[in-house]
């Protein structure tokens, strides 16, 4: 038997079966300019999405080398600079792209967030969902 033969009988390969999302709340597109406050200078960046825990930014330049910053975060009329603990990172389509989640958030903060996400959540739509499957 030939080896075109033997690759011919072989069994296709396994579909990848949907990936479950792992996520504890949905998140959410926004694509909303924002600052990035570091240890020496803020800079402009886009809030790409957004959950109640954290965040993907969008940015020209890498970010510095510190694992937590303020992220300005603005939803009627009312501006906060949130802690932010980069979680990854990764370069995408001319792109610096840093996911992050929300650091010991006071009261207010939180329920600022939560404000972000409900406006966010009603104009924009749902990216990924924990009930949702992905391929």
């Amino acid at each position: 038997m030939g080896i075109l033969q033997t690759i011919l009988r072989r069994k296709p390969a396994p579909v990848p079966q949907a990936i479950l999302e792992r996520r504890r709340c949905p998140r959410y597109d926004v694509n909303v300019m924002s600052t990035m406050y570091w240890a020496t200078h803020p800079m402009q960046v886009v809030l790409m999405d957004i959950s109640r825990h954290g965040a993907k930014i969008g940015s020209r330049f890498p970010r510095e080398d510190i694992s937590v910053f303020g992220l300005q975060v603005s939803v009627d009329g009312h501006t906060m600079k949130l802690p932010l603990r980069v979680v990854w990172e990764r370069f995408n389509e001319g792109l610096y792209e840093f996911g992050g989640e929300f650091v010991e958030l006071t009261e207010a903060e939180q329920t600022h967030v939560d404000r972000f996400v409900e406006a966010a959540q009603r104009h924009c739509k749902t990216t990924r969902r924990l009930d949702q499957k992905t391929a």
